[in-house]
């Protein structure tokens, strides 16, 4: 409201100023009456125009050519009226050509007073924030210009756009809004001198201009990505290391194509994002066969779709089979055979599972107990299981279940000679129904985004990390057990958040809203990768730890997981917390769980009453 009250006063002031030199170079003297009546008459007119042209609500630091038209559209306009007025009212002792030099004036005061607003944000400010990066922005000119437009009004980080690449006809040598445009030589130039940070292209562009760019960034190891928009926030989801805060960790090809090379291989929760990414990455890897299991059809579908799309010849079978069912799994064994076994089937999505603890035992502990006695009963070679940074000092019903899958698979290691080993994930960016698409989803809306909490903070891979450790975990010679990814520092909710809202060019808190939503059943503020007790070792594979695993006495905890999957089985969730609690040291239920037709859980749990009922 102040600032509209600013722009009036400064309209009045400008029209006010306009009629008196309009006055004085006609040389109009006009009676004391008159003149009050010409100014309010003026100003009343041109107040009126203001208000139907939207005049005051404009903002004046994004002041575009169309915004000019419509100022002179409406002086035009009212200086018609005006000098009319003027012609047909004698008695107000103006002649027509006071209204003609007003309006002209009226033009020359408004209009660089519209202007210079803008010209500080594009210009100004962004010449007193140098000192960043040079970058060069590539693709057709009007998406360059709408880009480059945008980076000036930003102007965040101090970069400066120091050359443009155009797809299109050869204009070596324009400029575009001062800025030079490139040659492709003189482009390679500059990238062999490191004169030039980061190219930026400007989606949409030609497939022929894309790759050339690209070969040459390539060539000579200069970013080449796409600029941050609305429309490209998507492919973040793809390229989701481009948000990670380190160097995303490569895959070391060799030594994995040699452990998959000519072997069967069997992916559980072949559909989700995990097991689908581990599928396309086998492509190039050369097994012999591929077996893509899960029980949901249309995703199962979908990544058997893509491979053959991929590869006609690749040798690929779907099977749709619940990892929970024992029978199934080892006909599903018997007829195919596999050597190595990657077991990403699992219920991940915390609060839900919280609701669901039973669903989760059966899906998350069974399932991977059905799948681990089918690995060792069929003498597969190789046995990795995928589990979380949630399994260290579990607060949720996922992190625990998936704890009891790293105890099973961790004590079926030194039982049998299938290698059983388990890989522990951070939050994998990306993945479906993780915080980045979410988020994504949330800045394309308008926002809010919302973050469950200022402090809370998480460590990230992106999905190509996630297969590099499942892969590793697999080709590695050491003895079966528990391995982690080194993923630097966790990175906080709310950054990522900012992070993001920025790379669609909007600014946090001004364009994008942030509010907090409060943690939900089950999250805590920070994770871990590993207990304080565990001992983690250095592995053939840089980035990669071993992790020394204890395991309970395993007839004892043989025994209490058969309760629980009895337990389970019946659907009793109060029952099914308390053996969680018994079998994980540490883990308390929340006190405040309740299920559809059950009483509340008591807000202390009588285990024993429990177990033995």
């Amino acid at each position: 409201m102040r600032v509209r009250l600013l722009k009036v006063f400064l309209h009045l002031w400008a029209w006010s100023a306009a009629l008196a030199l309009a006055l004085w170079i006609t040389g109009s003297r006009p009676a004391p009456g008159a003149a009050v009546a010409a100014v309010v008459l003026f100003l009343a007119s041109k107040t009126v125009a203001g208000v139907l042209s939207g005049s005051f609500r404009e903002l004046w630091r994004h002041t575009s050519l169309e915004d000019l038209v419509a100022l002179v559209e409406a002086a035009v306009a009212t200086t018609a009226l005006l000098a009319l007025v003027l012609a047909l009212v004698p008695p107000l002792g103006l002649s027509p050509g006071v209204a003609l030099v007003d309006g002209g004036l009226s033009l020359a005061l408004m209009g660089p007073m519209r202007v210079l607003p803008r010209i500080y944000v594009e210009l100004v400010r962004p010449a007193l924030k140098r000192g960043g990066r040079s970058i060069v922005l590539a693709g057709r000119a009007e998406l360059v210009d709408l880009e480059l437009r945008r980076l000036q009004r930003q102007a965040a980080n101090g970069d400066q756009v120091v050359g443009l690449v155009l797809d299109g006809p050869p204009l070596d040598g324009s400029r575009l809004r001062r800025v030079r445009v490139l040659g492709r030589l003189e482009l390679k130039r500059l990238l062999r001198l490191r004169r030039i940070a980061d190219v930026i292209l400007v989606p949409p562009a030609s497939a022929a201009f894309t790759a050339e760019l690209e070969q040459l960034c390539r060539h000579l190891n200069v970013p080449c990505r796409s600029a941050a928009s609305l429309l490209s926030l998507g492919e973040l989801v793809k390229g989701a290391d481009q948000l990670l805060d380190r160097l995303p960790r490569t895959l070391e090809a060799p030594a994995v194509r040699r452990a998959i090379k000519g072997r069967h291989v069997l992916i559980t929760g072949a559909g989700g994002s995990i097991g689908s990414e581990l599928a396309r990455q086998l492509l190039s890897l050369g097994p012999s066969s591929l077996t893509l299991v899960d029980r949901a059809e249309n995703a199962l579908f979908q990544v058997e779709r893509d491979l053959l799309q991929r590869d006609p010849t690749f040798l690929v079978e779907s099977r749709i089979v619940d990892v929970r069912d024992a029978a199934a799994v080892e006909r599903l064994f018997a007829a195919r055979r596999p050597n190595i076994v990657f077991h990403a089937a699992a219920h991940k999505h915390v609060p839900l599972m919280e609701r669901h603890p039973a669903e989760a035992v059966l899906n998350n502990v069974v399932g991977t107990r059905v799948m681990a006695d089918a690995a060792h009963g069929f003498g597969v070679e190789s046995f990795v299981f995928i589990s979380t940074d949630k399994a260290v000092h579990p607060s949720s019903v996922m992190g625990a279940t998936k704890r009891l899958g790293e105890y099973y698979v961790r004590g079926m290691a030194a039982r049998s000679r299938t290698r059983f080993v388990a890989v522990r994930f951070g939050n994998v960016l990306g993945s479906n129904g993780s915080v980045l698409p979410i988020f994504i989803e949330q800045i394309q809306r308008g926002g809010p985004v919302t973050v469950t909490h200022a402090e809370m903070s998480r460590y990230f891979m992106s999905i190509p990390e996630a297969c590099k450790l499942v892969f590793d975990a697999a080709a590695l010679e050491e003895a079966g057990g528990l391995f982690v990814l080194d993923m630097g520092q966790p990175v906080k909710i709310l950054d990522l958040a900012r992070r993001l809202i920025e790379r669609a060019g909007l600014r946090p808190g001004e364009d994008i809203d942030i509010v907090m939503s409060g943690p939900r059943p089950g999250e805590k503020l920070a994770e871990q990768l590993t207990f304080d007790d565990e001992r983690t070792a250095g592995t053939a594979c840089p980035g990669v730890r071993q992790v020394a695993i204890d395991v309970p006495a395993w007839e004892p905890f043989l025994a209490q997981l058969e309760q629980l999957e009895d337990k389970a089985h019946c659907g009793d969730s109060h029952a099914v917390l308390a053996l969680l609690s018994m079998l994980i040291p540490g883990y308390l239920p929340s006190a405040f769980h309740q299920f559809a037709g059950e009483p509340a859980l008591p807000a202390v749990l009588d285990v024993n009453a429990e177990v033995s009922s």
